[in-house]
């Protein structure tokens, strides 16, 4: 196989990962909602999904911009902070020859707490918008539970 044949292979992997994931979580979040079991609430969950496929796209792709911004900030801003203390604190310049293996460390520590913490916000922001669906699905076009604030930001 050629070099962009496993490219476009890897591409599709990506895509549906992140769809097999999306749909996962939804189930989880229709479960907890119906509190019907794991199949029907796939369905239930797809069935959301397709039908209001704009905001479910819209919400879930602002939800990664956030995601990667907040993580790339969280590393960043732990890195250089880490790396100017090293440098300054007397401590630390005493019995480091370079700072950079520290700096490395901390970052990707910053990188893994933040993914996972980021990641759970992601999962809330899913929730959020599942439960509105649900909301309006059941009270036919109108919103019977959600809040006059999330109403108006997913009406726009």
């Amino acid at each position: 196989m050629s070099q962009r044949s496993l490219l476009h292979l890897q591409s599709v992997r990506f895509i549906l990962f992140r769809c097999l994931r999306f749909l996962s979580d939804g189930a989880y979040v229709q479960m907890a909602i119906t509190g019907q079991g794991y199949c029907s609430s796939t369905g239930r969950a797809f069935d959301l999904i397709t039908d209001n496929a704009v905001r479910v796209g819209i919400t879930d792709g602002i939800s990664i911009f956030f995601t990667i911004i907040g993580i790339l900030a969280v590393t960043a801003a732990v890195s250089v902070a880490s790396y100017f203390s090293v440098l300054k604190i007397t401590y630390y310049e005493q019995r480091l020859s370079s700072p950079f293996s520290v700096t490395f460390v901390s970052g990707l520590i910053a990188f893994v707490v933040a993914s996972v913490y980021l990641s759970m916000i992601d999962i809330s922001a899913t929730s959020v918008l599942q439960c509105f669906l649900t909301d309006r699905e059941r009270g036919r076009g109108k919103d019977c539970f959600a809040s006059e604030r999330l109403r108006t930001v997913m009406l726009e």
